[in-house]
């Protein structure tokens, strides 16, 4: 296997993995279940994506290795905090709640900046990954739950972008190695990452 396609596999892996993760967590904030059931599946894709951001990282893809190391930063301390929160019968206030959302919103909101040259699916992904926390912040912090519903709203539009951007990579793969899809006198396009 060739190295592009290496990374093409590491990308594609590693968003799919923040769709599913994202889809599956953020439909307890667009309150279509209890929040008590997305947390099972925390810990297992934060290690994957941890995986993932090292293997982007081996292969110079400095923004998808970003991304990955946020994602499983994020999915990890979820997955640490919630858990023994419930175990202790502790309530955090509102207040802890909002600000672990707002900083995590601020982490992804640079990596959005900094991701206008890397296509249109990461960009778009990442706009709404730190809206939705955003939203999310704005519930905790004044308690009014549609802001937490409009944030899991975003969250899930984040998602279905990750499954785009995953999609994207073994699409755009496919279209410049295969030299029978190419269109006539064009030049294979480079990969979208970096």
């Amino acid at each position: 296997m060739n190295t592009r396609a290496k990374a093409v596999a590491v990308s594609t892996v590693g968003y799919m993995c923040l769709a599913i993760t994202g889809w599956m967590l953020q439909m307890s904030n667009a309150s279509w279940f209890s929040r008590q059931y997305g947390l099972a599946i925390l810990y297992p894709l934060a290690i994957l994506l941890a995986v993932m951001g090292i293997l982007s990282f081996a292969q110079n893809r400095g923004l998808d290795s970003i991304v990955f190391f946020g994602g499983a930063g994020l999915l990890g301390t979820l997955g640490a905090y919630f858990p023994a929160h419930a175990l202790a019968g502790a309530v955090a206030p509102a207040s802890y709640l909002g600000w672990f959302a707002c900083l995590w919103g601020i982490f992804f909101l640079y990596v959005w900046a900094g991701s206008f040259k890397s296509g249109v699916p990461r960009m778009l992904f990442l706009l709404a990954l730190w809206l939705s926390l955003g939203c999310i912040a704005i519930g905790d912090w004044s308690g009014v739950g549609g802001w937490i519903m409009a944030g899991g709203y975003l969250g899930l539009i984040s998602s279905v972008l990750a499954f785009v951007a995953s999609g994207s990579e073994i699409v755009g793969y496919g279209r410049t190695t295969n030299p029978n899809l190419e269109v006539a006198g064009t030049a294979p396009r480079p990969m979208a990452a970096d």
